[in-house]
């Protein structure tokens, strides 16, 4: 599929999503929300791919909404905009969030406001050492939204995450290290090498196996531990049956590398 304000490569089992509107620092438009929303659902999907890997052109991540466009939106009654919220906004982020694979976001520079949430609703974080990361509702304001009021704090604590709203100040990426809004930091001209480098030891994992730890990682946030525990053992029961677990034992016990195929 072409696509104006987004691009999509698949190398190998690694698909890589890049934010294309780097003379907007990759704000997110109606457009741009529209693009994604239609390819995150099939990259889900895709046999063929093991990895998605999701970030910017130029010199951001994602600046988060375009303020640009708000004036046009001046005159709508209150259950539009509430409309278009839940239509484009939510679906972007529920996509991502639930993208049937492993995730991993590759941030080479500004992370903010909704670019935030795009980074937060991948599985893993790799920031280059230039990134920065930040939601500047409060200069607009405007209250939280694209499911940040649940991915930050999940992140990095409740008040942590009050804190980045209310000050609205931007957190560099040792910072970001330091209190869980990133797994790596990187020198900013490793980063693409250091994620497909990360890409590519996840995708050489049995896919069942890195579906499922995600699947039952998810859920549990979302439940208690009867229902955590539950749901660990339907999950292991299915790769308990399948042949790559059975190729994977043999290779254990024969000591080379195996081959999965997500069967």
């Amino acid at each position: 599929m072409e696509f104006k304000n987004i691009r999509v490569e698949v190398e190998g089992s690694i698909a890589t999503l890049t934010l294309n509107r780097p003379e907007s620092l990759n704000a997110l438009d109606n457009e741009t929300l529209a693009e994604l929303a239609t390819v995150l659902p099939d990259l889900s999907e895709r046999s063929d791919v093991r990895v998605l890997l999701v970030t910017g052109a130029g010199r951001a991540f994602c600046a988060g909404g375009d303020v640009k466009g708000q004036p046009t939106r001046f005159g709508w009654e209150r259950d539009r905009h509430l409309s278009r919220l839940r239509a484009i906004h939510y679906g972007v982020v529920k996509a991502l969030t639930t993208v049937g694979k492993p995730t991993l976001a590759l941030i080479n520079g500004v992370a903010a406001g909704g670019g935030l949430s795009l980074a937060l609703s991948c599985d893993l974080r790799i920031a280059a050492k230039g990134a920065r990361f930040g939601a500047g509702f409060r200069r607009v304001a405007l209250a939280v939204d694209m499911g940040l009021s649940y991915l930050l704090p999940r992140a990095v604590g409740s008040a942590k995450a009050l804190e980045i709203l209310y000050t609205g100040e931007l957190i560099d990426a040792d910072e970001a290290l330091r209190i869980g809004l990133v797994n790596r930091v990187v020198p900013d001209s490793s980063l693409l090498d250091e994620g497909m480098s990360v890409a590519a030891l996840v995708a050489s994992g049995p896919p069942l196996s890195m579906r499922y730890a995600k699947q039952a990682i998810l859920a549990a946030e979302r439940s208690g531990l009867d229902a955590a525990l539950e749901l660990e053992a339907e999950l292991q029961s299915n790769c308990l049956i399948s042949k790559d677990h059975r190729k994977g034992v043999k290779a254990f016990l024969e000591k080379h590398d195996p081959e999965f195929t997500g069967e």
